[in-house]
């Protein structure tokens, strides 16, 4: 299938085409579609001149397993190119969460060897979309550390529990990013820009946040500080340390900082 893949990438310049042992998969414009006679179907025309590459050469293929749309499952996940997103089916996030929970409320809280490599490689596929979770990883990893026989009994300590509790809870939070943040740096400054459905607050909010923001960064390099902004109302609650209850939260943090700062 590798050759297949360089062909279709190289000599017909399917740049976007992916694959994975042999499910080959690519992104194309909704409206990009060609008519397939031998299924008497319309796909996208990238599909469509991988399966006319496929007969070409003689490699057999069914029409169930040419799917396409805008979200499809591959290897397990659901892929949405529209949304830049890849995420768990709910039944297969359900599935992990339940073997989780069942591993670390065992009777007698043993498991073999065997149970742990299994345990560890659903969890390792699952950090494809959940890549912040690894630390799950590390007290198991650790348990099962020189040890060989398969269906030999392991003790679950307390960190092991606990790490697969964090887990398990992480799992059932549903995250969605509705905000893109840009961020670049030079030798005299940094700063970053927010965009998209961020929270719907008033430029104000975003002048004192912005100050936040900068006794974040002065709080690593103590030293006498002045800071400028153009928003009276921004100076004003910082001067008198009185605000709204949607702003409080951004004065109390500027107090957090004042406090640990040592002059």
């Amino acid at each position: 299938m590798g050759l297949v893949v360089w062909i279709a990438i190289c000599l017909l310049n399917m740049v976007f085409l992916c694959c994975y042992v042999d499910d080959c998969y690519s992104v194309g414009l909704v409206d990009d579609m060609t008519w397939y006679d031998p299924y008497e179907q319309f796909y996208p025309t990238d599909q469509v001149r991988l399966l006319r590459l496929w007969d070409w050469l003689g490699i057999p293929h069914k029409a169930k397993k040419q799917v396409w749309g805008e979200v499809l499952v591959i290897i397990g996940f659901l892929v949405d190119p529209n949304a830049m997103t890849a995420t768990l089916p709910d039944d297969s996030k359900s599935d992990l969460i339940r073997h989780v929970h069942q591993f670390a409320h065992v009777a007698r809280r043993r498991q073999t060897l065997h149970d742990f490599e299994q345990l560890t490689g659903w969890i390792n596929w699952s950090l494809n979309v959940y890549p912040l979770l690894k630390p799950a990883l590390s007290n198991i990893y650790a348990k099962m550390s020189g040890k060989e026989r398969s269906h030999a009994p392991i003790y679950l300590n307390k960190a092991i529990v606990q790490d697969l509790a964090w887990f398990e809870s992480m799992l059932r939070l549903v995250w969605h990013a509705n905000m893109v943040i840009f961020c670049d740096a030079s030798l005299t400054g940094h700063g970053f820009l927010g965009t998209g459905d961020g929270p719907r607050f008033h430029i104000f909010f975003w002048e004192a946040l912005c100050v936040l923001g900068a006794l974040v960064w002065y709080e690593q390099c103590p030293a006498r500080l002045t800071i400028f902004t153009d928003n009276t109302n921004t100076v004003n609650i910082f001067d008198t340390l009185r605000a709204l209850p949607d702003y409080n939260p951004i004065l109390k943090a500027a107090v957090d900082i004042s406090y640990s700062v040592k002059y």
